[in-house]
Parts: structure tokens; C-alpha cells; sequence
């Protein structure tokens, strides 16, 4: 029987998984397991391990009595087999929904990440990114278009779990109200958090962007124009 909390952060790429994640983990009640379905490093867990094996023998095993609250993050399209229904369908879940609102922002993101490699930043001493890119307009514009749709997908798979939404832009300017909020939903002691991960882009989009202009011209009178900052 569980003496502790489990938890889920699910959300897209690039939404700041590893921001609340690695926050939660600095609590000194919780164990936080990555991405337990990411199938590569740092999670341990590869598909040849069902997904009943994850959940009950690796993320959701026994912990001792003084861990309270122990999860992992989900993103769109991780997973195997039916980890969605049986996450679902545990009644004692609970799910901290992650959502980045400037879809523009989470697009330049993925896009230098994917370029460059560069996934997260963990070393104060490694400087923010400067990579500057050329965008496929019409691809910005398709996956802002259909961001908000997946974002209701994932809040719809765990429409049963009792579950909260915390929105990346506040997180990232009020932390510790955000991460007060997400630890009084797990039912912690309230402790102040450290991430381990640092922001990695902190250029205005104009600065991002080679044609910028562009960019600017197509989202002119849209309710996307805000995210060019």
C-alpha cells in the first residue's frame, strides 16, 4: 500500500517540465523520476519493460515512510503500451497539468533545441543560447494553430484525476507562489524550492529571429501578435 502521494506533470515539449519537475525534487519529501517514458537517458526504462512494470515496480514502487509525494513527467507522445489508461484510472492520482501560453515561444524553443542539441541548462556557467534562426512562417503558424488543441488533449486524457493547471509564464515570474500552489495540491509541507535547470533563452523574439519582419507582417492583427513580446 502507498504511504505517499502520486503525481503526474503532463504537458507538451518545451513547456517547462523540467522547471516544476526539478523544483518538486528539491522538496525534501518527493522523488521526481524524469521522464519515466522518454525511453532514453537519464530515465532507466526502455519499452522492453511494460508499462505496468514502470508504474508498479520502478516510478511507483515502495519509498520509505518519510517520502510523501513521488512522480514523473509525461509529455505528448512518450509512453508505451496503455500507460495513459492506467495512469487514468489510478484513483489516488493527481495531475499537474503544464501549459506554456506564448505557443511562439515554445515553437522557437523546440526549433534551437532540435538545432543545436542543446536541451536544458544546468550549469550557471554555460551561457544562455544565441542561436539565431531563420523560420518556416507557415510552419509557425501550423503549430500554434494546433498547440491549443494537443494542450486540450492532454488535459482531456486525465479528465479523471483530480488534477490542476499551472501555466509556464507564471511559474517561471512567480515561482514560489506557483510552486506553493502545486505543493498544497500534492498535500506537502510548503518549503521554498530551487529548480536545477536555468531559463535558456532570455532574448527578445526580435533578437531570435533573422526575418523577424516576416513574421511580424503575417501575425499583424492576429491574437498571436502579443507573443512577439
Amino acid at each position: 500500500m502507498r504511504t505517499y502521494t502520486p503525481f503526474l506533470i503532463a504537458s507538451l515539449g518545451r513547456s517547462g517540465t523540467h522547471l516544476l519537475g526539478t523544483s518538486l525534487a528539491s522538496h525534501s519529501t518527493v522523488v521526481w523520476r524524469f521522464e519515466a517514458f522518454n525511453g532514453g537517458p537519464p530515465c532507466p526504462y526502455c519499452p522492453e519493460f511494460s508499462a505496468a512494470q514502470v508504474l508498479d515496480y520502478g516510478v511507483f514502487r515502495e519509498h520509505p515512510e518519510e517520502v510523501k509525494a513521488v512522480g514523473f513527467s509525461l509529455l505528448e507522445g512518450q509512453g508505451w503500451g496503455n500507460v495513459r489508461g492506467r495512469l487514468s484510472a489510478m484513483p489516488d492520482l493527481r495531475v499537474l497539468l503544464l501549459r506554456r501560453t506564448n505557443l511562439l515561444r515554445r515553437y522557437l524553443s523546440r526549433h534551437i533545441a532540435e538545432r543545436t542539441r542543446r536541451w536544458h541548462r544546468w550549469n550557471p556557467r554555460t551561457p544562455p543560447t544565441s542561436e539565431q534562426v531563420t523560420v518556416d512562417v507557415d510552419a509557425v503558424l501550423a503549430d500554434m494553430t494546433n498547440a491549443d488543441a494537443r494542450y486540450r488533449a492532454v488535459r482531456e486524457q486525465f479528465a479523471a484525476c483530480e488534477s490542476i493547471q499551472i501555466e509556464y509564464e507564471r511559474l517561471r515570474d512567480h515561482r514560489q507562489v506557483q510552486l506553493r500552489r502545486a505543493q498544497e495540491f500534492l498535500g506537502l509541507e510548503v518549503e521554498k524550492l530551487r529548480p536545477a535547470t536555468l531559463q535558456q533563452e532570455t532574448r527578445a523574439v526580435r533578437d531570435i529571429v533573422i526575418n523577424y519582419d516576416e513574421l511580424a507582417a503575417r501575425l499583424a492583427g492576429t491574437d498571436w501578435e502579443a507573443m512577439l513580446d
